[in-house]
C-alpha cells in the first residue's frame, strides 16, 4: 500500500480481481495524459474488495471483457475490515489500456466511483478519497486537472463519444466545483 495522503492509501488489487483466460488487455506504450471519472451505475452493497470482486465478475463474465474496465476505484464506504484508513483501490496497471471511455482509452485512465451517482450524492467517504487521489495523480503524472480531467459528458475533448449518463449528475456538479477551485 501507498500513503497517498494522511490517513488515505492506494491500495493495488488487481491480482485478487477475476481476469478472463484467454483475453488480455493491450498495453500502453505512452503514458497517460488524461483521467476519466465513471461511476457503476448501481451500489453493490459491498465495500473493499468485494465491489470492485462483483464489477470485475460483470465485465468478465457478462460483456466477457479481459478484465475490469478501470484503473482506479473509490466504493461508496470504507471497508469495515479496515476502517483505520481510507482505500483507494488501484484495479489494473495503468499500463493498461482497458475498455473506460470509448475513443480515449490509449491515453486515459480510468477511475470509478461506486453507486449510480445521477440519483444519489458522493458519499462524504468518496469525497475524502477524491480529494486526496485527484491531487495525487495529477502530481505524480505532472499533469493540470484543468486540461487533463475528463468524463463522459465532456470527452469530445478527446475525440471520445459524449455520453452525459455518466459519472452521473451529482458526480459532474462535484468535478466541475473541484476544478474551479484548482
Amino acid at each position: 500500500m501507498i500513503e497517498i495522503a494522511s490517513g488515505v492509501v492506494l491500495e493495488d488489487i488487481h491480482d485478487k480481481l477475476l481476469h478472463h483466460t484467454k483475453k488480455k488487455y493491450k498495453e500502453r506504450k505512452i503514458e497517460p495524459t488524461a483521467l476519466f471519472v465513471h461511476h457503476t451505475g448501481a451500489d453493490n452493497g459491498r465495500d473493499s474488495i468485494q465491489a470492485w470482486t462483483a464489477t470485475a465478475g460483470y465485465h468478465v463474465i457478462s460483456k466477457k471483457w479481459p478484465g475490469i474496465a478501470y484503473h482506479y476505484g473509490i466504493t461508496r464506504r470504507p471497508s469495515e475490515t479496515r476502517s483505520d484508513k481510507l482505500i483507494v483501490h488501484q484495479l489494473n496497471p495503468e499500463s493498461t489500456v482497458c475498455y473506460h471511455t470509448k475513443g480515449c482509452n490509449r491515453f486515459g485512465v480510468g477511475l470509478v466511483l461506486q453507486g449510480h451517482l445521477g440519483e444519489t450524492e458522493l458519499t462524504g467517504f468518496q469525497i475524502e478519497c477524491l480529494e486526496a487521489f485527484l491531487p495525487f495523480w495529477f502530481q505524480t503524472h505532472g499533469l493540470s486537472p484543468k486540461e487533463s480531467l475528463g468524463w463522459h459528458s465532456n470527452s469530445f475533448k478527446w475525440l471520445g463519444i459524449p455520453k452525459p449518463a455518466c459519472p452521473g449528475k451529482n458526480a459532474v456538479k462535484w468535478l466541475k466545483d473541484y476544478l474551479a477551485h484548482c
